[in-house]
């Protein structure tokens, strides 16, 4: 996964860590697992993100 997305392994695994910390994401077996409520969360925190991001490039 970290060739396919250009990181380091040891990123990767912190920011997998991180996600799963958050509730976003779950490991089972080795596989990351979104649960409805993750993908909810996290298309929020974008949206949230993108609309800051926004927001300051157009000085609004």
């Amino acid at each position: 996964m970290s060739d396919e997305i250009g990181i380091c392994v040891r990123t990767l695994n912190r920011s997998i860590k991180k996600l799963e910390e958050n509730g976003l994401i779950q490991l089972v077996k080795g596989k990351v697992l979104i649960q409805e409520e993750g993908f909810f969360k996290m298309q929020k925190e974008i949206e949230d993100y993108l609309d800051g991001y926004s927001k300051n490039k157009h000085g609004k």
